[in-house]
């Protein structure tokens, strides 16, 4: 992420690279959306997304059509009513993180739609799944038992002075002793690890973070009530409902906030489900998960800051893009997993996206992983390989895994112990003073092209 103002070098070759958006400094109401130049800024330099090829007789498939964007609705809706007069089987209309809808249509209607002045881009409901690495071979995540870790202290609720509570207040701070490997890497700038996590004593209280994935196990003994589902892209018997029944999700959030396994002890974490048991997600699920993010954000301006981790990945989407940027606009710093194909991160969404923070994974010898990607849409990187953290099933389920998933919720953690000690206000000035505090040039292993930063927190400013 690169200084506030700054434009960013990222972009694949044939897609414009995106200029950073300083976010809103202030919420709006959940009713009006941001003025029509900021999102045209941000939408302008996505290029048109061809046209679905139309054939006769074609079935009818799945789509997301994403608006030009304006500072009205009235736009989308009519376009969505538009089309299901005209037979179309119209599904989610998305108004917060972006100004669209879903679509199950023939590809010739499609192209209809894509050939409207009002519409920006029409692709398909691509698939989108988490983003654990392929690094055990069967089972992907191997349960482990309690190790003999103590919980890190957690304070109790404060009130919520602000959007950014005051750093002069910020208590002494804390160590956790002794610590997993993960989080003892990252409070020190270099190896060995001396067995301890000290991190600020504030520990992201106050702030929000929106965990993206298969939803969140609330309870087990890692978030002692701190955790909530939010939002649930999957309901039905086989889907585990709001709660957890992949894992994933679980192991993502106490990483970010966890007593014993969590770099912000202290945060509030909320589920937004959008991907099923077996970690598979679609496009249009995830903007719905999104948009709900987005207003349940504004909506809540008392409940602080907010940060939104996304361990999951897919193919280039216009519409995801948007979506995320929007979402930085509003002010919700955003992680955002690399991905594990050992590719450009530049070559799937969100992690192409300039104003997320995309993050790769090291091991306990400060090297990439041969899994995780690289090149310059990464940003930083961070723990990644056989990190142990919660796990679905039970108050007390633990497993290990592997993967840039299990790096980005460090930086997202990170991220909340920066908003809540008040050293920044806005995602842009988030990841300028992450990229600052970060270690250089000690990743080894590291293509060229690749930042190479390994996150640091230190635990006094």
């Amino acid at each position: 992420m690169g200084p506030v103002g700054a434009p960013s070098a990222r972009g694949r070759s044939g897609w414009p690279s995106i200029g950073r958006m300083t976010a809103m400094t202030a919420m709006t109401a959940v009713t009006s959306l941001l003025p029509a130049a900021a999102l045209l800024a941000a939408a302008a330099v996505l290029p048109p997304h061809p046209a679905p090829a139309a054939e006769a007789g074609d079935a009818p498939a799945a789509y997301v059509v994403m608006l030009k964007d304006s500072t009205s609705r009235a736009p989308t809706r009519a376009l969505a009513a538009e089309a299901a007069r005209a037979g179309d089987e119209v599904g989610a209309v998305y108004d917060a993180a972006l100004n669209g809808f879903a679509v199950r249509t023939t590809a010739a209607r499609a192209a209809a739609l894509a050939a409207d002045p009002r519409v920006a881009s029409v692709e398909p409901d691509a698939p989108f799944r988490i983003s654990g690495a392929p690094a055990f071979p069967d089972p992907p995540y191997i349960p482990v038992p309690a190790p003999d870790l103590a919980p890190g202290p957690v304070p109790g609720p404060v009130p919520v002075p602000g959007l950014v509570p005051d750093p002069v207040a910020a208590p002494a701070p804390l160590t956790q002793r002794p610590a997993p490997w993960a989080l003892d890497r990252i409070d020190q700038r270099e190896l060995p690890l001396d067995g301890a996590y000290t991190y600020s004593g504030n520990q992201g209280r106050g702030v929000t973070v929106y965990v993206v994935d298969t939803g969140i196990n609330t309870l087990h003994q890692e978030f002692g009530g701190r955790a909530r589902n939010g939002y649930n892209g999957y309901n039905g018997l086989f889907q585990g409902g709001a709660q957890d029944c992949n894992g994933h999700g679980t192991h993502v959030a106490a990483t970010v906030g966890g007593a014993t396994y969590g770099v912000a002890k202290g945060v509030s974490l909320v589920g937004v489900k959008v991907a099923d048991c077996r970690g598979d997600g679609s496009l249009s699920v995830i903007l719905r998960g999104l948009d709900w993010m987005v207003r349940d954000h504004v909506r809540n301006p008392a409940r602080g800051p907010a940060v939104a981790n996304m361990s999951m990945g897919g193919t280039r989407s216009h519409s995801m893009e948007a979506a995320v940027i929007r979402a930085v606009a509003y002010g919700i710093t955003f992680t955002v997993a690399a991905g594990n194909e050992a590719r450009d991160a530049c070559a799937g969404s969100p992690a192409a996206v300039p104003q997320a923070l995309t993050v790769g994974a090291t091991d306990g010898a400060d090297r990439r992983p041969t899994f995780s990607n690289h090149g310059r849409c990464v940003d930083i990187s961070a723990p990644g390989q056989s990190v142990t953290s919660a796990w679905k099933g039970s108050p007390t389920a633990l497993a290990r895994a592997s993967g840039t998933s299990m790096a980005a919720p460090h930086v997202a953690g990170a991220a909340a112990l920066l908003l809540a000690d008040g050293r920044a206000g806005t995602p842009a000035e988030v990841g300028r003073l992450l990229v600052r505090d970060a270690v250089p040039d000690r990743i080894a292993n590291l293509p060229a092209g690749t930042p190479n930063l390994l996150l640091h927190v230190p635990s006094e400013q």
